[in-house]
C-alpha cells in the first residue's frame, strides 16, 4: 500500500495540490482568475519528478536482502502449474 502511495498516487496528487494552492493563492491576491500560461509547470514537474524518484529510491533501499537458495521457475507438472520458488540446498 505505501509503495502504491509513494510511487503513483502522490506524483500525480502533489503538483494538482499545489497547482491548486498557487491557483487559489493567485485568485486572491490579484482578485481575478489568474492566467493558465503563468502557471508554474517547471515547479510542478520538479515536485512531481522529486518525490517519484524518492519513492522508487525509498523502495530500492528497503529491500535489498539476500536471497538465498536456488530458484526453481513455474513448471507444469501433471496438468497442474507450479509456482516458481525458492529453495534451500
Amino acid at each position: 500500500m505505501t509503495k502504491t502511495i509513494l510511487i503513483k498516487i502522490l506524483p500525480i496528487v502533489l503538483p494538482l495540490l499545489f497547482f491548486l494552492i498557487w491557483y487559489n493563492y493567485r485568485k486572491i491576491k490579484n482578485k481575478t482568475k489568474p492566467k493558465l500560461n503563468e502557471m508554474p509547470l517547471k515547479r510542478m514537474l520538479f515536485i512531481s519528478l522529486i518525490v517519484f524518484f524518492s519513492g522508487v529510491i525509498y523502495f530500492r533501499i528497503l529491500s535489498q536482502h539476500e536471497i538465498e537458495g536456488k530458484y526453481i521457475p513455474p513448471s507444469l507438472e501433471k496438468g497442474i502449474i507450479v509456482p516458481g520458488h525458492f529453495t534451500n540446498e
